[in-house]
């Protein structure tokens, strides 16, 4: 935890149990110890319905991890908007404790209230393909949408998280009504100038060009696109392929600078941080 009087002072107020108090540095005490003295409270919940095996996954300690789940913390009690300790463990940087969890029987399909499990939630931080690695060995679907129909491929165009989209593009994903078949990411890769996104795209033919416009897509990168993009939809022949369709669906130009806004859980910590 930071050093921050505001922030100590906050959480005092809210009585958390003893072991969440440890995990997330408090106290002055050793989890280890503590276990070792009762552990009738380790699937205690705090003010969110957070246990302390929660908070330590999405801190990405996977010591505390291993202690917990060890001495028989659960891996599937959710908080009150029914995110998991496996969900939150897709927020850390490392995928430690996303390989603890599930080793634990943590459910890899779990949704919280807006639909989301933890591949969507992987695709939210960082451009970081490790994070993906633990749920793609175990058959998390790629594909699954949330309440808005967003699934982690779109998600990790969205914010521009290359590596991601191309190890997700690799293990089967698709783009799927929600996208417009692909319409709404290639719009947004076009307008932003994602260029390693938008290669991809294109070479893994991903987007259905049979159901979108792609006079549209050339309308949009004429008006936002830079050299760069241009000379890559050139490459794809995506302006021959334009000629050869003729019409098709209305223009959609998205926002320059598209972005994906989990909602919010109150006041979330994570690496000693307030998220």
């Amino acid at each position: 935890m930071r050093e921050d009087y505001d922030v100590a002072d906050y959480l005092n107020t809210l009585e958390l149990p003893a072991f969440h108090r440890i995990v997330l540095g408090l106290v002055d005490a050793n989890l280890q110890t503590q276990l070792s003295l009762s552990v009738s409270s380790i699937n205690a919940v705090d003010w969110q319905g957070r246990t302390a095996l929660s908070w330590a996954a999405a801190r990405g300690d996977a010591y505390s991890v291993q202690l917990l789940l060890s001495h028989g913390a659960n891996p599937n009690l959710s908080s009150f908007n029914g995110s998991s300790p496996l969900q939150f463990s897709a927020r850390a940087r490392t995928p430690d404790c996303m390989e603890l969890l599930l080793a634990a029987g943590a459910d890899i399909s779990q949704q919280n209230a807006w639909n989301q499990t933890a591949m969507t939630y992987a695709t939210t931080l960082n451009d970081e393909p490790r994070l993906l690695e633990p749920l793609l060995r175990v058959g998390a679907d790629v594909n699954h949408g949330d309440v808005k129909g967003w699934t982690a491929l779109m998600k990790a165009v969205d914010r521009n998280n290359p590596r991601q989209v191309e190890r997700l593009l690799t293990h089967g994903a698709t783009f799927g009504k929600a996208d417009g078949w692909g319409y709404r990411s290639l719009a947004a890769a076009i307008t932003n100038n994602f260029h390693v996104i938008l290669r991809s795209i294109l070479e893994h033919k991903a987007a259905d060009f049979e159901r979108i416009s792609i006079s549209g897509l050339l309308r949009t990168a004429r008006a936002h696109g830079d050299a760069r993009t241009l000379e890559i939809l050139g490459q794809a022949g995506l302006q021959e392929m334009g000629k050869m369709q003729g019409g098709g669906p209305p223009e959609f130009v998205p926002p320059r600078e598209v972005a994906f806004t989990v909602a919010p859980e109150s006041k979330m910590i994570s690496d000693g941080n307030w998220l």
